[in-house]
């Protein structure tokens, strides 16, 4: 849970919650309201890719992921990114020769 403003993150209004397994980051307004964290929730850095482009997938060593998560498996909907992207060099005339159509 990251990036909430306005509040804390998670607010328990009514009834109870049981709170496992979860990484909390950037919630300036604080994590948890109205009941405690679980013994496997950690307030740490998720590493994400490149939030700014909106990529949420995860660095490799991202507490989020199975090695690192404490005995959570997975944690979040994203798993590892961040690859390389090969690219190969052309010029823009050859380009558009692959696509040219042939009579």
């Amino acid at each position: 849970v990251a990036g909430c403003y306005g509040g804390s993150a998670v607010i328990l209004r009514t009834g109870t919650i049981t709170s496992d397994c979860n990484v909390f980051w950037d919630n300036p307004d604080g994590d948890v309201e109205n009941f405690p964290m679980g013994p496997n929730d950690r307030i740490v850095d998720p590493l994400f890719c490149d939030p700014e482009a909106n990529d949420f997938t995860l660095q490799v060593g991202s507490p989020c992921l199975p090695p690192n998560s404490e005995g959570c498996g997975q944690i979040g909907a994203l798993g590892q990114g961040c690859g390389v992207i090969a690219v190969e060099l052309d010029s823009w005339g050859a380009v558009k020769e692959r696509y040219r159509i042939e009579d």
